[in-house]
């Protein structure tokens, strides 16, 4: 779906998937941290990079994936909560920075294990930093989301709600891209 759905943009792009391999509660923020520093490390860097869950699929081919002077999120109007934006401080499924603002919010919240929170908290870093959060219009910025059931090593995280309030400056500053820490297990190359 997306090889087709990128070259319609006409956009240079490399598609990289990151999974975390312990078997243990998920942590979104050190699979999209550690693929962000290894991407930048041993391929970049790019102008933008997108983040993206494996389980979204863009449904109009004017949501062109590119970055702006404000992070972008794409993924607002999902199927499964109606194409509706479920609550302004959700941003989640698909968003876009320029290496200067991931590096600026210090990436996501490593605090996140399993599922929940960090899509909320990271809509919290980039307006701290005073940042404005790019929507395209619902029309144009609809997704279509996979149902699955959620892995049994990924259950709900119990400190997901924390992720709805702003924390301090040491909640930002302590846990993110900054502090990710990651071992390389195997890399698969596809042209």
């Amino acid at each position: 779906h997306m090889h087709p759905f990128l070259q319609r943009q006409m956009i240079s792009y490399q598609i990289f998937v990151v999974e975390q391999n312990k078997p243990t509660p998920f942590n979104k923020a050190q699979v999209m941290n550690a693929g962000f520093l290894e991407i930048r490390k041993q391929y970049g860097p790019f102008d933008c990079y997108i983040f993206h869950d494996i389980d979204m699929l863009p449904e109009d081919d004017r949501a062109i994936y590119s970055c702006f002077l404000s992070p972008l999120h794409l993924g607002g109007h999902v199927s499964t909560f109606g194409y509706k934006l479920i609550y302004g401080s959700y941003m989640g499924g698909v968003a876009g920075f320029t290496e200067e603002q991931f590096k600026t919010i210090n990436g996501y919240s490593t605090r996140f294990w399993g599922w929940g929170g960090e899509d909320e908290d990271i809509y919290r870093r980039v307006r701290i930093k005073n940042l404005d959060v790019r929507r395209y219009p619902k029309q144009i910025s609809q997704y279509y989301m996979h149902s699955h059931d959620r892995d049994k090593t990924n259950p709900k995280n119990d400190h997901r709600v924390e992720g709805y309030f702003v924390f301090d400056d040491k909640h930002y500053n302590n846990y993110g891209l900054r502090q990710t820490n990651y071992a390389i297990q195997s890399v698969t190359l596809y042209p």
